[in-house]
């Protein structure tokens, strides 16, 4: 089918353009010109689209002999604004996940129709994607004090507990869960709503709460891993690893999740049980063969490399920093591997790399300091990153 094959050939121009410019064989304002117009192009197919939806939906008022039926008039004030090819548009930019360009067409059907509860809302959460924070709570606190309906309450204070959630305002957001009654919201909404309450309990570190929370939640999604997986979480912060390890194991069961694997093979590494965060790190191979996460290649390289198997992590740094040669997290793994294992004369030359590329980073100055025996330099400098690391949740 020509729509078929017009998309792949897309798909390929966008994978070239990022390989080359990964590889540094294209200038920066090229690659971005070239994206832009990649841009333009999805946003005239995404026009033609809708206009095809809307003549094919007037199909549907077709007579039997193929004539096209005459609508019944309606004043202004009983227009259905669903049908307004404004919100269509908007709608349909929204779904793609096409948020900036979403905002400007709901906002001019809130300027027709600013009683339209339904376009707020979604005009709300298109702020709250693009990261214009003020905006999206003008709106939903609007919709919190105004409206009458019942779901759009819920959605609203859900909405604002994300967004205090996003600013780690976890008071604030807990604030906004309370209005919400349960027993009162779609079943289908239930899941999301629990799930993220049980999360801002955890991060208030108020964890039999949270616990009671994501016991409910795993009830009403079993299938979801992360349910297991956050009950370990708390068991684990209460001081039950037993408790905890048997519910990531369970999780496992219900999905080898990258993302568990990952989280698991990070406590395994802190607990010096290195085989055991290997075996995480492998089984993400296992599901994919052609994983492209630098994140699990630099862990299971470094995890050999702790356990001094260097005939098998050192091939497998080699290789990562060929598939990611920006990653500076990464070339630092390595280096240091290089001066664990008392390699000293290549530790030196990818010392030097990394003074040329990351100048002000504290690792690298911890490792210029390691190589010379400058041992209080390095425990300033590692102290500085473990710090770093805590804030963003892991990464070496």
């Amino acid at each position: 089918m020509q729509i078929k094959l017009y998309f792949e050939q897309l798909h390929k121009k966008l994978t070239d353009l990022h390989q080359q410019y990964n590889k540094g064989l294209l200038p920066q304002t090229e690659y971005q010109d070239e994206l832009a117009l990649l841009q333009k192009e999805s946003e005239l197919i995404l026009e033609e689209w809708i206009k095809f939806e809307d003549a094919l939906s007037k199909l549907s008022y077709s007579g039997p002999d193929g004539t096209v039926c005459e609508q019944i008039p309606v004043s202004p004030l009983c227009i259905d604004v669903t049908d307004w090819p404004e919100w269509k548009q908007g709608k349909a930019f929204y779904d793609l996940m096409m948020f900036e360009q979403a905002i400007p067409y709901f906002r001019r059907v809130l300027e027709q129709y600013p009683d339209f509860e339904v376009a707020r809302l979604f005009l709300a959460h298109a702020y709250l994607a693009t990261n214009q924070l003020e905006q999206a709570k003008y709106h939903m606190q609007f919709l919190l004090d105004t409206t009458k309906e019942e779901d759009i309450y819920h959605l609203a204070a859900h909405g604002l507990a994300c967004l205090q959630g996003t600013l780690k305002a976890y008071e604030q957001a807990h604030y906004y869960f309370e209005k919400i009654d349960l027993e009162q919201v779609r079943d289908e909404w239930k899941g999301i709503i629990l799930f993220n309450q049980a999360q801002t309990l955890y991060q208030l570190q108020r964890y039999k709460q949270s616990l009671e929370k994501f016991k409910l939640y795993l009830d009403l999604s079993p299938g979801d891993w992360r349910g297991p997986y956050m009950v370990g979480n708390v068991y684990l912060q209460l001081g039950d690893e037993d408790t905890a390890f048997a519910y990531w194991f369970e999780a496992l069961q219900v999905e080898e999740n990258p993302e568990l694997l990952k989280q698991m093979a990070k406590h395994f590494e802190q607990k010096s049980l290195y085989q055991m965060a290997i075996q995480c790190y492998q089984r993400i191979f296992k599901r994919d063969e052609r994983c492209l996460d630098a994140e699990v290649w630099a862990g299971l390289a470094w995890n050999y490399g702790l356990t001094k198997d260097i005939e098998r992590s050192q091939p497998l740094f080699i290789k990562a920093l060929s598939l990611f040669p920006e990653e500076v997290d990464l070339q630092l793994s390595y280096t240091w591997m290089l001066l664990f294992w008392n390699h000293k004369h290549k530790a030196r030359k990818a010392i030097a790399r990394l003074e040329r590329q990351a100048p002000a980073h504290p690792l690298v100055r911890g490792l210029r300091g390691l190589y010379e025996g400058q041992f209080p330099h390095v425990e300033a400098s590692v102290s500085q990153q473990v710090i770093k690391k805590e804030e963003h949740s892991g990464g070496r």
